[in-house]
């Protein structure tokens, strides 16, 4: 009886310690894996998805973007510039004036602009929306301005500026020296009766006041047909008789416009009259009974 039992305790603990094992068996499958998953889960989740984005956003999209708005819009873009006024720009030598400036173009982005002068006649300087020029030199002068766009799109204009001289323009001939009466006196031809053209120099106040484009355009007008003269000054006499007062007047031409600048200068023209320079001209012309006319100091020899 007591070794039945005793079996019969033996064959109970086998049944409680297999049922045993197999429940703490299972629990751990269902547990260990949950708790392990998640950290990893979201390990891959944060450390895949902000890679790939930045790594495609920066590789693929941000270059290819950059690189095709600019090649499109340098090829695309238009750069238009407009400068005050239509026209010349006039002001008179010492004072001060400005010229507005309007840079625009036809892609996005900023417009940068600087002007500059053909010579010293004015001085500049670019300010917001204008060009600030000071009169230096009477003249001409040309403004360049050239702007560009972020684009890289460039456009240039430019601008015509007269300054005007307060001094009158008048000649450096001494008039009283070989003149009659402190005018000065020209005849038409020399000994040979080879027409005799002779030169008016201009000057206009100082040589400090005098730019590129002064002199170069100044024209020359004559009250008398038979008196003509060229740009450059040079007076030559038609065929007459008899001896007249003629007035030339000097003008400062640009584009086809005319400012007074001077007052009219008085020459005596002899029609018939021969230039002479030398003792020799002067025996020549007179045995020959021409009106004569001095070109300079004539010494006698002894």
């Amino acid at each position: 009886m007591k070794k039945k039992l005793v079996a019969f305790l033996g064959i109970l603990c086998s049944i409680f310690m297999a049922a045993g094992f197999a429940s703490c068996m299972g629990g751990g499958n269902s547990s260990t894996p949950s708790s392990s998953k998640e950290p990893n889960s979201s390990s891959n989740s944060s450390s895949d998805s902000s890679f790939d984005s930045s790594s495609d956003s920066s590789s693929d999209s941000s270059p290819d973007s950059s690189s095709d708005s600019s090649s499109d819009t340098s090829v695309d873009s238009e750069v238009t510039i407009s400068l005050g006024k239509a026209g010349v720009c006039e002001m008179y030598l010492g004072n001060s004036g400005s010229i507005s400036v309007a840079a625009t173009s036809s892609a996005q982005g900023d417009v940068t602009w600087k002007s500059e002068a053909s010579n010293e006649n004015v001085t500049l300087t670019d300010m917001h929306g204008l060009i600030r020029l000071e009169a230096k030199k009477a003249g001409v002068t040309t403004i360049t301005v050239t702007a560009t766009d972020a684009n890289g799109g460039v456009a240039e204009a430019t601008k015509t500026v007269v300054i005007i001289p307060r001094s009158q323009i008048t000649v450096t001939q001494a008039s009283n020296t070989y003149g009659i009466e402190n005018v000065l006196t020209l005849g038409r031809t020399d000994v040979n009766g080879n027409v005799s053209p002779y030169t008016l120099t201009a000057a206009c106040g100082a040589a400090s006041e005098i730019g590129e484009g002064l002199l170069e355009n100044i024209t020359w007008v004559s009250n008398d047909s038979r008196a003509r003269i060229n740009q450059d000054g040079v007076i030559t006499l038609a065929s007459s008789t008899g001896a007249d007062m003629v007035e030339f007047t000097a003008k400062f031409t640009v584009d086809g416009k005319d400012y007074d600048v001077s007052d009219p200068f008085a020459v005596r023209c002899v029609w018939d009259g021969v230039n002479v320079g030398s003792y020799t001209e002067l025996y020549t012309a007179t045995k020959a009974e021409k009106a004569i006319v001095l070109r300079s100091d004539i010494a006698f020899p002894l």
